[in-house]
């Protein structure tokens, strides 16, 4: 028979056992509440509830709606796209919405099959199928997804969802076609700026941990020389990482990405000690916001130069 002491540690350890667990419960439940009070919010205010996916995109939108809809951000706290998936909460909160929009593209495979099986055509604005919108191939020939990193694409899909929400919400025309002149006003002067501050170093040679930013590489005319792990966040064979350790040779600098593992970085660097700077393709370290997406590409545009020059 187990010593009083024994059953007093276990009777304590099933406690805390059963504190954790109720803890748990009751924060995932008060987070689908919280979730689900949103939308019953902007519903109960008149206001359009519209799910986005990343974080540029929730800025993109946020610039043209200003306080006249809730906008929702699926990906939070540090996701990866390329391999997240949705809460129970979240998926309730695409099937409420009045307008989801997202990349698409392959970008978030579980998260586009979802939206596709959860909500209606005619309430999904897929920005990667929007007329016109500028693809390119990534390094391994497929089609690069991380089309928001390109400054024309996002002027782009600012007019069509314009568009779009006066549609939605003709009494508000006014104010979204002001938000976005606004808006395309700013991005220009933003691309301008970029475009001044990279010139210096656009011709030194550096390689990157994911391929992400073929975009905004041709955009400033940087000199890639190649990725460690593909556009779709996979990661890196065997050949892939000897074949860019040959190529290190002849570079400057590598970018790890915000919050991915950096082992990859160290075998790269073996052979020759790179600088290392640091990228942020969706704007892990940064607010959500209007202003999230222009301070997006201008950290980038710093980190690029910091490493560079």
């Amino acid at each position: 028979m187990p010593s009083p002491l024994i059953r007093r540690r276990y009777t304590a350890a099933q406690a805390r056992r059963r504190y954790l667990l109720s803890f748990v419960v009751v924060l995932g439940i008060a987070t689908s509440a919280l979730l689900f009070t949103s939308v019953l919010s902007a519903k109960n205010t008149g206001k359009l509830f519209i799910s986005t996916d990343i974080a540029p995109v929730h800025s993109l939108v946020s610039m043209i709606t200003g306080n006249t809809a809730q906008v929702d951000l699926l990906l939070r706290n540090g996701q990866s796209p390329h391999d997240a998936h949705l809460k129970p909460s979240d998926a309730r909160n695409l099937q409420n919405a009045d307008l989801v929009i997202h990349i698409g593209g392959n970008l978030s495979p579980q998260i586009d099959r979802q939206i596709n099986s959860l909500v209606k055509t005619d309430k999904v604005i897929t920005l990667f199928d929007v007329e016109k919108t500028h693809h390119i191939k990534d390094l391994t020939d497929h089609t690069d997804p991380h089309v928001w990193l390109d400054i024309e694409n996002a002027k782009l899909w600012l007019q069509h969802i314009t568009n779009v929400l006066k549609q939605l919400n003709p009494d508000e025309l006014a104010l979204y076609e002001k938000n976005n002149q606004m808006a395309q006003q700013s991005l220009t002067e933003l691309s301008q700026l970029i475009a001044s501050k990279l010139a210096p170093v656009a011709q030194v040679p550096f390689i990157v941990q994911h391929d992400a930013y073929g975009y905004f590489v041709n955009t400033y005319g940087l000199n890639n020389l190649g990725a460690i792990t593909g556009s779709n966040g996979h990661h890196a064979s065997a050949a892939t990482l000897k074949s860019v350790q040959a190529l290190s040779e002849q570079a400057v600098c590598v970018f790890a990405d915000v919050g991915e593992p950096t082992a990859v970085i160290d075998v790269v660097n073996e052979q020759k000690q790179l600088s290392v700077g640091l990228l942020d393709p969706v704007g892990m370290r940064l607010d959500p916001g209007a202003s999230l997406y222009s301070e997006l590409l201008n950290t980038m545009a710093d980190s690029f130069l910091q490493c560079l020059q």
